[in-house]
């Protein structure tokens, strides 16, 4: 009948942008699980001929611990999609939105950012060794002890303890509505960025000196020639990756109060952040992972076989042999 009032409630639409946003968000997850389970056989597989903590494991175990924190970040991302991206939830209206979670709920922005703070972590353990590999190959124990492993131990410190507070904080700003969420994401996005330009530098400084060291050793090895090219790579990776993420960071932070003529659309939005996670974090992950593929030296106990041929001697420059893994 012409004229008769429809009572009956449409359902929600959900933008289109949102529904790329979906499927990006999927993939991610998807990527982040691949990554976490790569990593556990590696991990596996190292433990299967040392049950001691190596650097190798514990490089390892970060990335697995990172990785199952960002699949798990997604994985509920997707299970609240609606609630969280679509225009009656939080909505997704910048990049701050999402790489720094200033929008989500408390749990999500908390889960969204341990993470980053574990990547920094992580490269504290390659940084630590090859700090050990400079300091022993000079035959200078006491600046490593006295200064470099108390200065890195200390940055790791003062970092947790400051996003654990301000984690916090945030928390219980977003439940008391209180006016000080941005000041607190601020900080705790700002001071992250910090300690990356500061990481992107101590990374550059003993990464090409660690690479000098090892390309004058005075005796050809294998395995020292190919530690050459490997930290020389690792050098240039980390340190553009840690730059860049520092400055997307800053970047999601300006970026609401250039108004909504600068901002951009969803799509882009939400490229520019997948963008960010492929480059800055899996990609990262999966080199240091490949260089970390290999085997340690089996124990002494094993009978000698080509396993460990390329280890033969380096004792003898320096002390080199236990700090190449």
């Amino acid at each position: 009948m012409n004229g008769t009032l429809n009572l009956t409630p449409s359902p929600a639409v959900v933008p289109d942008g949102i529904n790329q946003a979906f499927w990006f968000g999927a993939s991610l997850g998807t990527a982040y699980f691949l990554l976490c389970s790569i990593a556990f056989v590696l991990f596996a597989r190292v433990h299967y001929y040392t049950k001691s903590c190596t650097k190798q494991k514990s490089v390892q175990g970060m990335v697995i611990l990172s990785a199952a924190l960002r699949t798990s970040f997604w994985l509920v991302a997707v299970l609240n999609w609606t609630s969280w991206f679509s225009e009656d939830g939080h909505s997704i209206k910048t990049i701050n939105d999402v790489l720094n979670g200033s929008n989500l709920p408390p749990v999500a922005y908390i889960l969204n950012n341990i993470p980053g703070l574990m990547y920094f972590s992580t490269i504290s353990l390659l940084l630590n060794q090859w700090g050990i590999v400079y300091y022993t190959a000079t035959d200078q124990p006491g600046p490593y002890r006295r200064c470099f492993m108390p200065a890195l131990v200390a940055i790791n410190l003062v970092m947790w303890v400051l996003q654990l507070t301000m984690w916090t904080l945030y928390f219980i700003a977003t439940r008391n509505a209180f006016t000080s969420l941005p000041v607190i994401s601020l900080i705790s996005t700002g001071s992250l960025a910090t300690v990356y330009i500061i990481m992107s530098i101590a990374i550059i400084i003993f990464g090409l000196r660690t690479k000098k060291i090892l390309r004058d050793v005075p005796i050809e090895f294998s395995v020292i020639s190919k530690k050459v090219v490997e930290v020389g790579r690792l050098t240039q990776l980390c340190a553009a990756c840690f730059t860049l993420r520092a400055l997307l960071i800053v970047w999601g932070n300006v970026e609401p109060y250039f108004g909504k003529k600068y901002a951009l659309s969803i799509p882009i939005t939400i490229g520019v952040v997948m963008s960010y996670y492929v480059i800055f974090e899996i990609f990262p992950c999966i080199v240091v992972l490949y260089y970390y593929r290999r085997l340690p030296p089996r124990p002494p106990s094993f009978p000698p076989n080509m396993f460990d041929s390329d280890f033969d001697g380096i004792n003898s420059s320096g002390g080199l042999r236990e700090n190449l893994m």
